[in-house]
């Protein structure tokens, strides 16, 4: 029992140094490092879009970027609802 009084507050007392230790040390810079490249250029030639003869298109792929479109930009005749 002698043992448990004696050590007790000792280990309690290193736990408790160790925290604010943890605490209050600078942490490190941190890095930024890519692993990939930059761009990617994919193979092959350019991409021929077999556009409408008539009315609107336009091709816009995430991550890649806008493809283009065709006719003008002219308004719908009736909003489009919402789906619910």
């Amino acid at each position: 029992m002698r043992r448990v009084k004696i050590w007790t507050p000792l280990v309690l007392l290193l736990v408790i140094v160790f925290g604010v230790v943890q605490n209050f040390r600078p942490l490190p810079t941190p890095t930024l490092v890519l692993t990939a490249e930059d761009t990617f250029t994919f193979e092959g030639g350019k991409v021929d879009i077999p556009w409408p003869e008539k009315g609107q298109a336009a091709l816009d792929v995430d991550g890649i970027g806008t493809f283009g479109s065709s006719g003008g930009e002219k308004p719908c005749r009736s909003p489009v609802s919402p789906r619910s």
